[in-house]
């Protein structure tokens, strides 16, 4: 494929602003800017070969040859142009979520393994999920406290994360996102130390609170906002986590886990009450009749 003439000479523009930083690079520079007001004068036929050549012509074979492996990856911008949608990774993750609480829903997998007792308000523990979910590097900075002046911020113990069986509308309060989010909610262990005007005799101790965090959509499709509502007491979660196609896959893959341990447990629970649980009352009701 002979890619348009124009493509040609905006790629060598675009190299020769990228060699133009560095001032070794000043001799391929210059043939690079003679070899682009060729093509765009005179275009050429085949104008990948014409560049070949005159680079060839010009510059030593260990030069030419770094400057070739740098145009062949800027013509990667056109042999296979960058499609949005498939970087379209909030849609994907709402999409499974909301699939597999509905699913959950309907086989009454949160009546027999969700914790609460409220229909509609039960959630399912997604141990793996959030390990993929609330990656370490987020954890690491995704805490504030809401009175800088009163307390400190000592990081967070531990983060859960649950499905949840019918989905909220929290408040994130004036100039907060929309309350778009994704079916899941965390809870987050978040320690802080509280000033003392007198001091204390040694280290401050350390509170935990328990906050609330919500997954919603980020400043672009491919990344996620993790943030608290406005209700927490000191601590805040706010971060935001810019996803690659590897990790959501970590993340759709760990989904799938936590899903099969529930399925698998319900299924051997049901399985134990049908003949281990049911062969036992048999016995115990004929001994009790036996006895009577």
């Amino acid at each position: 494929m002979i890619l348009d003439p124009t493509f040609w000479v905006n790629a060598l523009q675009l190299l020769v602003s990228l060699y133009q930083v560095k001032s070794a690079r000043a001799e391929q520079t210059q043939v690079l800017i003679d070899i682009r007001e060729e093509i765009r004068l005179n275009p050429p036929d085949d104008p990948k070969a014409f560049i070949q050549e005159r680079i060839e012509e010009r510059l030593p074979a260990l030069e030419a040859a770094e400057v070739q492996a740098d145009l062949s990856t800027i013509s990667l911008l056109n042999v296979a142009p960058i499609e949005v949608s498939a970087f379209d990774y909030w849609s994907l993750l709402q999409t499974l979520l909301t699939r597999v609480r509905e699913f959950c829903h309907h086989h009454s997998v949160f009546r027999f393994r969700g914790l609460g007792q409220t229909v509609g308000s039960r959630i399912l523990v997604l141990p793996k999920t959030a390990t993929a979910l609330f990656d370490q590097d987020t954890r690491g900075c995704w805490q504030d406290v809401r009175y800088p002046n009163s307390y400190a911020s000592r990081g967070t113990r531990e983060a859960k994360l649950y499905l949840v069986e019918k989905p909220t509308n929290p408040i994130f309060g004036y100039g907060g996102p929309e309350s778009v989010t994704l079916p899941v909610i965390g809870e987050v262990a978040a320690q802080y130390i509280k000033f003392n005007s007198t001091g204390y005799d040694g280290p401050p101790p350390v509170h935990t609170e328990a906050v609330a965090v919500y997954a919603l959509p980020g400043p672009d499709v491919h990344w996620l906002l993790f943030q608290s509502p406005e209700n927490s007491r000191v601590c805040v979660i706010r971060a935001q986590r810019m996803l690659t196609s590897p990790e959501v896959f970590e993340i759709v893959s760990s989904v799938r886990h936590d899903l099969i341990m529930h399925i698998t447990g319900l299924t051997a629970d049901q399985q134990f009450s049908s003949t281990t649980l049911q062969s036992a009352l048999r016995e115990l009701m004929s001994q009790v009749s036996a006895s009577e």
